[in-house]
């Protein structure tokens, strides 16, 4: 097998979700590059050396997505998978689907099944800490600033996972504007108030899965056997 691999995430982002939201954080791979998105935005690295591309974690902001991966097709021969990008499965149909790049949700056969931020596998979440308050607010200020809701209150730009998971962990309840907020507390297990998260977690999915580490990373590793099998072809 001669492929050349690249992972493209936001790895660079000051926006620790997007951050800790790279596959190759939590599985391994064969031999490989990790790409930042700015990187081929920004300083017009190419992704023409490359045969098979794997693109997810915060590569869907809104209505971005589509500009910057036709960009990256005209650019490249690569085959190309898009697999937890940050949106589900119901959003990527309003906006169609690209016949050059191979999209799953968790499950090859069950594509009205999501896949979650692959962060589920951090170790973090097999020791939670225990509540020292009854609530705290996490934020997107992108999104809608808390810190009025007179909350301890932390951004989610400028610190670390674990910073963030030990902070949200002091709350019996998070209020929260962040997708990883609301992702992050739900796998420790808190109580969740969540003020306006841009519809990410609208699947049906997440109503099912009652927000359970378990069933989180049941469906990352189904995530992670995607994209073996899409590498190995």
């Amino acid at each position: 097998m001669n492929h050349k691999i690249a992972f493209v995430w936001r790895k660079n982002s000051p926006n620790v979700g997007d951050r800790e939201s790279g596959w190759p954080l939590y599985f391994d791979f064969p031999d490989h590059d990790q790409l930042d998105l700015d990187d081929i935005e920004h300083k017009g690295l190419s992704l023409e050396p490359y045969t098979h591309v794997v693109i997810g974690g915060g590569l869907y902001p809104e209505s971005k997505w589509y500009p910057h991966v036709n960009g990256w097709i005209e650019s490249t021969s690569a085959k190309i998978l898009a697999i937890g990008v940050g949106r589900n499965y119901h959003s990527i149909r309003a906006v169609g689907k690209n016949e050059r790049i191979i999209w799953r949700h968790a499950d090859a056969d069950a594509e009205n099944c999501c896949c979650p931020c692959p962060s589920c596998m951090a170790k973090i979440f097999d020791s939670p800490p225990a509540p020292t308050c009854s609530a705290v607010a996490y934020e997107n200020r992108d999104i809608a600033a808390l810190a009025c809701h007179g909350l301890p209150t932390m951004e989610n730009r400028g610190c670390t996972m674990r910073e963030a998971i030990a902070f949200m962990g002091d709350g019996e309840k998070v209020l929260t504007s962040s997708y990883h907020g609301a992702y992050w507390s739900a796998l420790l297990g808190r109580d969740i108030q969540i003020i306006s998260n841009r519809g990410k977690m609208d699947n049906p999915v997440w109503a099912h899965m009652g927000f359970s580490l378990d069933f989180a990373r049941k469906l990352a590793q189904r995530g992670y056997h995607a994209i073996c099998r899409f590498l190995e072809d």
